[in-house]
């Protein structure tokens, strides 16, 4: 999502607060405060910026990247690979940090763990459907049996007995 630099300075200019602008606007607090300080700090005239397309403002402010577009040799190295990272995931042991840093060996100069994450994250929450149980308090009990098992040793023969844990 590209940010619109025309609106938060339209909205700085009209008085409205910082958390106005980034509420409004769906833009963290902080971009709004860089955007506005970097605003000030050229001193160009807000309706000779406002005359400037999207494409110039973003050069100008500094705030677009080459990986951001869709196009880019990058985002389609990644999205080439999504698939196995995703199915890698289903492996026990197999974390996000361990992919990120094999994406690195491959892609020094890639992109962030946040932004690997999310490209994760995105891909998962269109595959993955998610069902909702309601119910009552009391009424049953539910076992998640995930993960390892818990085992009971005994001191004397060292024998280990797998046991349920119900918490």
């Amino acid at each position: 999502m590209k940010i619109r630099i025309k609106h938060i300075l339209r909205c700085y200019q009209s008085g409205m607060s910082i958390r106005g602008i980034s509420s409004s606007l769906l833009v963290s607090r902080n971009t709004v405060k860089r955007y506005i300080r970097i605003y000030e700090d050229m001193g160009i005239e807000l309706e000779r910026l406002l005359k400037m397309d999207e494409q110039h403002l973003h050069e100008l402010f500094g705030t677009e990247t080459d990986k951001e577009s869709s196009g880019s040799a990058e985002y389609k190295y990644l999205q080439e690979r999504i698939p196995d990272y995703m199915k890698r995931l289903k492996v026990r042991g197999t974390t996000r940090r361990s992919l990120y840093e094999e994406y690195l060996k491959n892609r020094p100069q890639g992109y962030s763990y946040c932004s690997f994450c999310l490209y994760i994250r995105r891909e998962r929450e269109v595959k993955i459907p998610v069902g909702r149980i309601d119910h009552i308090a009391g009424d049953q009990m539910y076992v998640d049996f995930a993960g390892d098992k818990l085992y009971l040793s005994y001191e004397k023969t060292g024998n280990k007995v797998p046991v349920e844990v119900f918490a």
